[in-house]
């Protein structure tokens, strides 16, 4: 999974939540502060889907990871006063929280060329022994045929030194 992935499932997450809370307040007394989050809940998903704002999406994306790992923190307290409801809260901001995470993580392995497209290290891989000396060999040997072709070392030559070479008695 890339860090795009990871960020488009919270700005959903964000947008859905913010939503949702939005309707259910209007059936309830309006708290003013919940209506400011919830409202901000909704931009926060958006502005993290418009891709003209990609240098801004690291901030957007701790703003999210702040405001989710409260509601996880919230869940785990809910948890041991109501269980159900805490099981609930917790599981539900635990989906965003863990995407943000990765985002985070993905993010900074992408910027710092570490990882590729499908999670594999770009390390650079050795060449065994074998492989060098044969690709050493191989360029040699194509260097004395230059050397021939150029008249710089004679026939007999490039016969002796490609046995050397080739390790041939």
């Amino acid at each position: 999974m890339r860090s795009l992935t990871a960020k488009k499932v919270v700005a959903i997450y964000s947008i859905v939540f913010g939503g949702l809370g939005l309707v259910g307040s209007f059936s309830d007394a309006i708290d003013v502060w919940t209506l400011v989050i919830e409202i901000l809940l909704i931009v926060l998903g958006i502005l993290l889907l418009i891709p003209a704002l990609q240098r801004a999406e690291k901030g957007l994306i701790i703003t999210g990871l702040v405001y989710y790992s409260l509601l996880v923190l919230a869940g785990l307290i809910f948890f041991f006063v109501i269980p159900f409801m805490g099981f609930i809260i917790w599981g539900l901001a635990g989906v965003p929280f863990a995407f943000s995470i990765v985002y985070l993580v993905r993010k900074g392995k992408e910027e710092f060329g570490m990882w590729d497209d499908y999670g594999n290290p770009n390390f650079p891989k050795e060449e065994s022994q074998l492989v060098k000396d044969a690709s050493f060999v191989e360029n040699q040997l194509k260097v004395l045929a230059k050397m021939v072709e150029d008249g710089l070392i004679t026939e007999a030559d490039y016969e002796k030194k490609k046995n050397l070479l080739l390790e041939i008695e």
